[in-house]
């Protein structure tokens, strides 16, 4: 069985894109603000892989059907053991929980090398 302390979800559209989510800026929160993968804390008694699934419902509104687990992995800023999933799925219209979300993206594989976009290129695919 997998451990971790918490679980995000890549969702990866057939059109070559990724859902990317910015936190919303929260007093305290170590990760307010940032860009991330959809997920966060695991409960108690829960799978990571459930975790998984919660947490991507309540942020962006879709349970994933199927998940491949990644890997593990740490963030710098706090000692946690983050377990990452994907989800190959047909791109949709996030509904983002607008106490943890800000908002959302879908945006392309295809862009990543290069240095002229950024997330604030691409505001035709926000979702507030």
């Amino acid at each position: 069985m997998i451990e971790c302390d918490a679980a995000v979800v890549a969702f990866v559209a057939s059109t070559g894109e990724v859902l990317l989510i910015k936190r919303a800026e929260v007093e305290g929160d170590p990760w307010s603000g940032q860009i991330a993968l959809p997920g966060g804390h695991r409960e108690p008694g829960e799978t990571c892989e459930q975790a998984a699934r919660r947490e991507a419902c309540e942020e962006v509104g879709v349970s994933p059907k199927e998940l491949k687990f990644l890997g593990i992995f740490s963030p710098h800023n706090k000692p946690v053991k983050v377990a990452a999933f994907m989800c190959c799925s047909e791109r949709f219209e996030p509904v983002v929980s607008p106490g943890e979300i800000s908002r959302a993206v879908w945006f392309s594989l295809s862009l990543i090398n290069d240095s002229k976009t950024t997330l604030s290129t691409r505001r035709s695919d926000m979702v507030a």
